[in-house]
């Protein structure tokens, strides 16, 4: 990933760094409703271990989902360094 990005320009990057912060932004507010609906609506009271299977894919998604962004940054502040 790293050639691919040390390829790009400035100005792809930081437009390749705004999509994944959208998706990123998309993909913890879906799990945030969904969880918030658990609790709100007291589901995960008679199904406590989905609930926290689905607490955990929401992390585990959270985290893959903040690997491109953290990549995009270190390398535009790479850049940023060596400028």
């Amino acid at each position: 990933m790293s050639k691919d990005l040390s390829q790009l320009t400035n100005d792809a990057l930081h437009g390749k760094l705004k999509a994944a912060q959208a998706i990123q932004r998309t993909v913890f507010g879906i799990f945030g409703v969904i969880i918030l609906a658990w609790i709100v609506l007291g589901f995960w009271r008679t199904n406590t271990p989905v609930f926290i299977i689905t607490v955990a894919v929401a992390v585990a998604a959270g985290a893959a989902v903040s690997a491109a962004p953290r990549g995009i940054r270190a390398e535009l502040a790479r850049r940023k360094a060596a400028a």
